[in-house]
């Protein structure tokens, strides 16, 4: 299996091509090869399409670290705000329906009120 790229990412094996009278082994027919190069491309396809999702996603996840780290380090009153918000939020999430896909909703929850009492000493700090 070869991507875009033309490198290749994997190996589609096929074994013993029989024949349907007799039972025996026999090379795979032109139309046979010809569908299995087809699947063959598909299956590329889709793993390259799995890879590109996987790496977009922790390319979201890093981009909202880095938000966040940012708002936490704007005023001394929100460090560690947005950072623990989620943790609980993502725990409340993954203990009610083992889904963490809430992470959008959370994060601009977060951002939200990050910018709107940022300055305001003790709003966004978690007694001990």
């Amino acid at each position: 299996m070869k991507n875009h790229e033309n490198e290749i990412i994997g190996v589609l094996q096929l074994l013993n091509a029989l024949d349907e009278a007799t039972g025996a082994i026999v090379p795979f027919s032109m139309e046979n090869q010809r569908l299995a190069e087809s699947l063959a491309s598909q299956a590329a396809v889709a793993l390259t399409n799995q890879q590109l999702i996987e790496g977009l996603r922790r390319l979201f996840e890093s981009f909202i670290e880095l938000i966040a780290g940012a708002i936490d380090e704007k005023s001394p009153y929100t460090g560690g705000h947005c950072r623990r918000v989620p943790e609980l939020a993502m725990m409340l999430a993954d203990a009610a329906n083992g889904c963490s896909e809430a992470r959008c909703a959370i994060f601009a929850w977060t951002k939200r009120t990050c910018t709107r009492c940022a300055s305001r000493p003790g709003c966004m700090t978690v007694a001990r």
